[in-house]
């Protein structure tokens, strides 16, 4: 008789449905115990955002139907003391995504009246859709076999995973439908369905930016993954440029109705995460605490460092695309935004971690069962009170990040002992 983990291996449409509705009923449950999450400040912003679109009003023109803003910053629907106190406030905190995600929080918005629980709903349904995508990419090119361990890890990768369901569901966030949109777009291009992936990749830009960082990634894989990139051929080069054009068309076909004035909103987000001391769940705020007068010099320091190791490694040894595409986004995402949570801080983990597995399947194993082992004993006291702590939130950030800035001398060795088995294609 076929144990459990055997009959949800055997068949892909059970292991799909298994896996969607145990995380979405996990995650109904969390926001049904987690009331006093409704009025958290950035579950309000997100609600001020999508009245702000429901109403008609740009978001980025402050000086645009400024009795609507006025009215809307005063009412009871998602008032928030913090961002409410002043008008300049409101307007900067509703300003604050980019058009994609103010568009999805006003479609929300009409839909379900601003109801709270119905936001929260809808973020943590994508999270569920995220956690069938994570498992489809473990199952296709891990080639797992049917164990309890790996079903273990399987659940553990997304629908389990106890950062994504404390910054995502507990906590009211919908940065997993961005990391669904990344990873989305990676499966179609390797796929090769290079026009829905345009579509998937156009999207991620417009939605939180990061989309930007796994482009490399997606167009390696679209135009045949090249053993050199600068030997391609005219038909390669043919697929990269019109992938490239259409995946711009669907990024910056979001952004032109709110031209200029949502790239001046980008440019002051940016220059406040780069430029400022550590907070939140930056793994800075360690160094800051300990070094409070050379914090800067060791950030700097150690950031030329990693760069220089991932560099030397991609140009001179051929560590492939993928592996360096995801350095990128970690290096930006993880290290030098400054002011991030985990909610964000949590896109360059999983997006790097799942698709880790075109690099090097031991060591995306490492990758992920380290998010499982180390999460769940850091994370279970929040799981509990509902409560975040965000310096857990650095230590659990600092552990993935050493782990994954050492594969380059991890690749070193293995190439040394063993050339031929790591030769990748640069």
């Amino acid at each position: 008789m076929k144990n459990y983990p055997e009959i949800l291996f055997s068949n892909r449409k059970k292991i799909v449905l298994f896996i969607f509705f145990l995380a979405l009923i996990v995650r109904l449950l969390l926001i049904l115990t987690n009331h006093t999450k409704n009025k958290i400040t950035d579950l309000n912003i997100y609600r001020e955002t999508g009245q702000l679109v429901k109403s008609g009003v740009n978001p980025y023109i402050f000086t645009e139907d400024t009795e609507v803003r006025n009215k809307l910053r005063l009412d009871t629907i998602a008032y928030d003391p913090f961002v409410s106190e002043t008008q300049e406030a409101w307007d900067y905190y509703t300003s604050s995504n980019l058009p994609m995600s103010s568009l999805h929080y006003g479609l929300i918005d009409k839909i379900t009246n601003s109801n709270p629980v119905a936001f929260r709903i809808i973020f943590s349904f994508f999270d569920s859709v995220l956690s069938v995508i994570t498992a489809l990419f473990l199952i296709k090119y891990w080639q797992l076999t049917s164990t309890w361990l790996n079903l273990i890890l399987v659940l553990g990768a997304a629908a389990l995973s106890p950062t994504l369901l404390l910054w995502g569901s507990i906590v009211p966030e919908d940065k997993g439908l961005q990391t669904l949109f990344m990873l989305s777009a990676v499966w179609l291009a390797k796929d090769k369905k290079w026009i829905l992936s345009s579509v998937m990749l156009g999207i991620s830009v417009a939605y939180k930016g990061l989309g930007i960082f796994i482009s490399p990634l997606c167009l390696f894989f679209i135009i045949g993954q090249p053993e050199n990139i600068f030997r391609i051929n005219s038909s390669q080069l043919k697929k990269g440029v019109i992938y490239t054009l259409l995946s711009l068309f669907f990024a910056t076909i979001w952004f032109l109705p709110y031209m200029p004035d949502v790239l001046t909103m980008m440019q002051g987000r940016l220059s406040l995460n780069l430029d400022v001391e550590p907070g939140h769940g930056s793994i800075w705020t360690f160094v800051l605490k300990v070094f409070p007068g050379n914090w800067v010099f060791i950030k700097t320091t150690l950031i030329i460092v990693i760069s220089l190791i991932w560099s030397y490694t991609f140009i001179f040894k051929k560590i492939n695309i993928p592996a360096f595409s995801l350095f990128l986004l970690v290096l930006f995402v993880d290290i030098m935004l400054l002011q991030g949570s985990l909610d964000r801080m949590n896109i360059g983990i999983m997006v790097s971690m799942i698709l880790f597995c075109y690099i090097d399947i031991k060591y995306c194993r490492t990758l992920v069962w380290y998010t499982i082992i180390a999460g769940w004993p850091l994370y279970i006291k929040s799981l509990i009170t509902g409560n975040p702590d965000e310096t857990i939130d650095g230590l659990f950030t600092i552990g993935y990040l050493i782990i994954f800035s050492l594969y380059p001398i991890y690749y070193l060795y293995k190439t040394k002992s063993s050339p031929m088995q790591y030769s990748n294609a640069s």
